[in-house]
C-alpha cells in the first residue's frame, strides 16, 4: 500500500514545474525537520508547514504550501488560522471542439481557520488525528486559453474565444492522519468552487462585438497526501 501511494505521487509531480515546485516543498518540510520536537504539553502555541500533493475530480494535479498557527485549549486540541498557496492544473476545453484541450495553471491563496484534534496524548508512538479546516481562496493566477473558432451564423465571420478556469469562494477540508513528535503524515479532502469564464469577440467584416458570460460555478473535489511539519 506504501509503495502505491509514493508511485501516484511520483506519477503526480513528475511533470517540469510540478515537479520543482514540489521538490522546493519537500526541502523547506525536512530541513525544519531537524529541530527537536517539544512535548504538545508544554507548548502553548504551535506553528505547522503543510505540503501536499494531490488530485482533482477531473484528475488535474493540485499541489500546495500552507502555513497554521495553532493555539493550544487542551493537552489534545488545537483551533487555529492560517494563509497559504495553492497551485493547480487545468485542461480547458475547445469550445468548438470538445476533443481538444488547453492545457494551464492556475494560483490560489487560502485563507482559513483549522481545528485539530488528537486520539492520545502520548508523542512516544503514532499518534492518530483529525482536522477539519474551512475559510476562503483568493484567486491569484487563472488558468486562460484563447483560441478562434468560425462562426457558423455568418459569412466570413469568426469568434475569439478566451476562457479562465480558476477556484474561487469557501472552501471546507477534513483530514485524517497520524502524528509522531513533530511530523504529521495525513489523508485531506477538500470541497471547493472551480469557476468557469468565457469572453467571445466576435468578428464580422468591420463589426466586432464583445460577449461575456458570468461565472459557470461547479462542486469541485480534491484529494491530497499531506506531510506536516510542527516548527
Amino acid at each position: 500500500m506504501t509503495a502505491d501511494i509514493f508511485f501516484i505521487m511520483f506519477a503526480l509531480i513528475n511533470t517540469g514545474v510540478m515537479r520543482k515546485l514540489f521538490t522546493l516543498l519537500l526541502i523547506c518540510v525536512f530541513i525544519t525537520n531537524i529541530s527537536y520536537a517539544q512535548n504538545r504539553k508544554a507548548r502553548e502555541y504551535d506553528i505547522y508547514l503543510e505540503a501536499s500533493a494531490g488530485l482533482a475530480k477531473s484528475f488535474d494535479p493540485a499541489i500546495s504550501l500552507r502555513g497554521l498557527l495553532n493555539y493550544l485549549k487542551n493537552d489534545q486540541l488545537y483551533v487555529g488560522g492560517g494563509v497559504g498557496l495553492f497551485y493547480m492544473n487545468h485542461k480547458i476545453m475547445n469550445y468548438g471542439d470538445s476533443k481538444n484541450y488547453y492545457p494551464d495553471f492556475s494560483i490560489e491563496i487560502p485563507v482559513f481557520v483549522k481545528l485539530r484534534g488528537y486520539l492520545s496524548k502520548n508523542e512516544s508512538s503514532l499518534t492518530p488525528y483529525y482536522s477539519l479546516s474551512a475559510g476562503y481562496i483568493f484567486p491569484l493566477k487563472r488558468a486562460v486559453s484563447e483560441y478562434s473558432t468560425i462562426n457558423k451564423n455568418y459569412n466570413n465571420g469568426y469568434d475569439v474565444v478566451r476562457v479562465s478556469n480558476f477556484s474561487k469562494g469557501l472552501f471546507l477540508a477534513p483530514e485524517f492522519g497520524v502524528s509522531y513528535k513533530n511530523m504529521s503524515y495525513s489523508v485531506e479532502l477538500m470541497y471547493l468552487t472551480n469557476c468557469l469564464d468565457a469572453q467571445i469577440d466576435t468578428y464580422i467584416y468591420n463589426y466586432h462585438h464583445k460577449t461575456n458570460y458570468n461565472s459557470e460555478e461547479t462542486p469541485n473535489y480534491i484529494i491530497s497526501f499531506k506531510i506536516v511539519n510542527r516548527l
